[in-house]
């Protein structure tokens, strides 16, 4: 997607975005292993693609990457986003390290005037929190560009995935992010005109719920301004006891959080509010039973018209049963 602006709804929890590295099923495969940074700043990029012959890998928060890859002469190719790929043809004979500075012609940014803050309280955040999401604010981009950068594109990346960060009535940028139980790591990165990239410091917040049963994040490209509503005919989801809320008023960002989903059946709607010209892709998903290990991840992709401002889409239903399995039914469109 381009712009990526999104509503998050949480009664949920959390994808994990690693890949280790794949055996080869050949008799002989070597560890490859080390870490990607800037060249010239030493900061730990996170989701750098490596591929080294058939088997490919992420980089974890702290740039660091593992792989099992068959022996022999292997072609390695580390690439991001707004960096330079690295290329290099490795003959394997044993286990190797190799630690990798990826090159870019941006300068380097300031991140003095960057937090992360609680949503409702706004008070900053430091390494822990219990609810589950984190919103990121700069106070002025030009603080943190130098005068020589001409940033094009301000994005937060938590799990592989990029999340806008956008204009906020303050006269700053601001971007909502779900966490997920356990420790999350978000990159920040802006983009040149020339379509190079920096990147600040990995940050790490850590959520202390252990699990949660579902969560729902709607995101679309494009100037469009689209709401994510769930709605229930047996559980008031506005109970402060059960779930929370943030809409600020200048944009669609939004929360609910639920630990323990009732028993019932739960409908996922999506209210366009502003669609422009053309056509506007859409994309909710759906995530249930998100812990530490894992999380049962459902998609759904949709396209737009500008005909279809004001008219409620039922996207999905989620069903939750006395036994605590739930399942996702598709709504007919």
């Amino acid at each position: 997607m381009g712009r990526r602006g999104f509503a998050l709804v949480f009664l949920f929890s959390a994808a994990v975005f690693v890949f280790p590295g794949l055996c080869s099923a050949d008799a002989e495969s070597f560890r490859v292993f080390g870490t990607v940074t800037e060249m010239d700043t030493g900061i730990p990029l996170m989701d750098a693609v490596i591929a080294i012959g058939p088997v490919t890998a992420l980089t974890d928060a702290r740039g660091e990457y593992w792989m099992d890859v068959p022996g022999g002469l292997q072609e390695m190719e580390v690439s991001l986003g707004g960096y330079q790929v690295f290329r290099q043809v490795l003959d394997l004979k044993q286990d190797e390290q190799m630690d990798i500075g990826l090159e870019t012609k941006a300068p380097p940014i300031d991140t003095a005037g960057i937090g992360l803050f609680h949503p409702i309280e706004l008070s900053e955040l430091r390494e822990e929190t219990d609810y589950p999401a984190v919103l990121l604010k700069i106070d002025d981009l030009t603080s943190v560009c130098p005068p020589d950068m001409e940033p094009t594109r301000v994005e937060l990346w938590a799990r592989a995935v990029s999340y806008g960060v956008f204009p906020d009535w303050a006269g700053g940028l601001s971007c909502l992010v779900p966490l997920f139980p356990g420790s999350n790591s978000l990159q920040l990165r802006v983009w040149d005109a020339d379509g190079s990239a920096r990147s600040d410091r990995p940050r790490s917040v850590e959520l202390t719920w252990n699990h949660m049963d579902f969560c729902a994040v709607l995101s679309w490209d494009g100037a469009a301004d689209l709401d994510l509503r769930i709605y229930s005919p047996d559980q008031e989801l506005g109970d402060p006891g059960a779930a929370s809320t943030y809409t600020p008023s200048d944009a669609s960002l939004e929360s609910i959080a639920v630990k323990e989903l009732a028993p019932g059946d739960y409908q996922i709607w999506v209210e366009p509010r502003r669609l422009p010209e053309g056509t506007t892709k859409m994309m909710l998903e759906l995530l249930l039973d998100v812990s530490l290990h894992g999380v049962d991840l459902h998609v759904f992709e949709l396209e737009l018209s500008p005909d279809q401002v004001d008219m409620p889409i039922h996207v999905a239903t989620v069903q939750a049963d006395e036994d605590g399995l739930k399942r996702v039914i598709s709504a007919e469109h």
